[in-house]
């Protein structure tokens, strides 16, 4: 394995300063030449002499560093031996559970042949430290019976059901640990894909290792709406609608069925968005259909904080945008009316972003309105 870099420059510096002092030691010995040593000791004896008129508490500061380092050093070793102990930890669990099963495999033949010929049954399905506690101080010198092997199976169904229980719990929480490790380094892939696009470099490589991690976590759990969220943002940054469709249809139903109204909306919005950006009637009637269920799932919520009334106002924004494309001029200026209304009452800067947003909008729609009166339909 190779050393690490904090390795590396530890035994960087200390070959430094080795050969530092095996270079003073020769100038001092004058080995090159009286000049070099005449130098030197015009800045060595100065130290000698600040040194000795100081030496309690020069050899305390040398004391402690002395013995400070090499526990720091060694500490720092410890706690890297631990580490990768950690790590191997699982792969030797594995190695041992896998010697186990094919232990008990081998054994379960005989096992099974004992109990198919005729055997003794009295107090067969008793726990042997109820019925037989001898034969139990015996299995601890080693000697078990076939017949107390085969009891102890089968009196440990109910314990054996208990402990798969209870790996199970184990696994979930394993799962959600591997889950969260995988958010956080997709939150690590996109604020490195920002600061890279930010300096004008390759950003889109982070962008797609970001999707990839969220997209480890949906194997895990299909259903979860920060993941399912994040892929989604992914795959917009990456301009891949078929993906992000593809996302976003599956946070509707995660979100549905956990209850979580504002996150399904948002992904109605956002999926009408695409809609609406396509030039044909069918595309902008299936954005309105989702715009009217967003709306209605949030109708009951805008009460609850400014994420519903902000989500509220981007739904209506986007319902007017679409309505004034199918040409029903009134729904729009209704809608966009609304929207603006919405964002007077967030007082940050997404209010005032929101409202210049709309003000475009109603000039899209009295541009489409002038229009279609200029060619005399109504």
């Amino acid at each position: 394995m190779a050393a690490s870099s904090f390795a590396q420059r530890v035994l960087l510096a200390l070959g430094l300063m080795v050969l530092a002092t095996m270079a003073l030691l020769a100038v001092e010995m004058g080995l090159l030449g009286e000049d070099a040593q005449e130098w030197l000791r015009s800045y060595w004896h100065p130290l000698q002499v600040l040194y000795y008129n100081n030496k309690s508490a020069a050899d305390m500061a040398i004391l402690i560093i002395g013995t400070s380092v090499p526990a720091v050093t060694g500490g720092l070793a410890i706690l890297k031996g631990f580490y990768f102990a950690e790590v191997m930890l699982p792969m030797r669990l594995q190695e041992l559970a896998t010697a186990l099963k094919e232990k008990h495999l081998t054994h379960r033949a005989a096992l099974l042949a004992y109990v198919q010929g005729p055997f003794k049954t009295k107090d067969f399905l008793v726990p042997a430290i109820s019925s037989d506690p001898i034969s139990k101080i015996l299995s601890l010198f080693g000697y078990v019976s076939m017949r107390n092997r085969a009891r102890h199976f089968a009196t440990s169904v109910g314990l054996l059901e208990d402990q798969i229980k209870t790996l199970e719990i184990k696994i979930e929480d394993i799962q959600n640990q591997k889950v969260t490790g995988h958010l956080i380094r997709a939150a690590y892939f996109t604020a490195q894909a920002a600061e890279l696009r930010a300096a004008n470099s390759d950003w889109k490589k982070s962008i797609q290792s970001a999707r990839a991690e969220y997209a480890a976590a949906l194997k895990l759990r299909e259903h979860d709406l920060n993941a399912l969220e994040g892929a989604a943002r992914q795959s917009r940054l990456l301009e891949d609608e078929t993906n992000e469709l593809h996302y976003l249809n599956r946070i509707t139903v995660a979100a549905d069925q956990t209850k979580h109204p504002l996150q399904h909306a948002r992904a109605l919005r956002q999926i009408a968005e695409i809609y609406d950006k396509r030039a044909s009637t069918q595309s902008w009637n299936e954005a309105r259909s989702r715009l009217v269920t967003a709306a209605r799932l949030l109708e009951q919520r805008i009460a609850y904080g400014t994420e519903e009334v902000e989500e509220m106002a981007k739904t209506q924004l986007v319902y007017g945008d679409v309505q004034t494309k199918r040409e029903k001029f009134i729904a729009s200026r209704t809608a966009l009316s609304r929207a603006n209304d919405l964002f007077d009452t967030l007082t940050d800067e997404r209010g005032k972003v929101g409202k210049d947003l709309v003000k475009a909008a109603i000039a899209r729609l009295d541009a489409a309105a002038g229009d279609k009166e200029a060619t005399g339909d109504e």
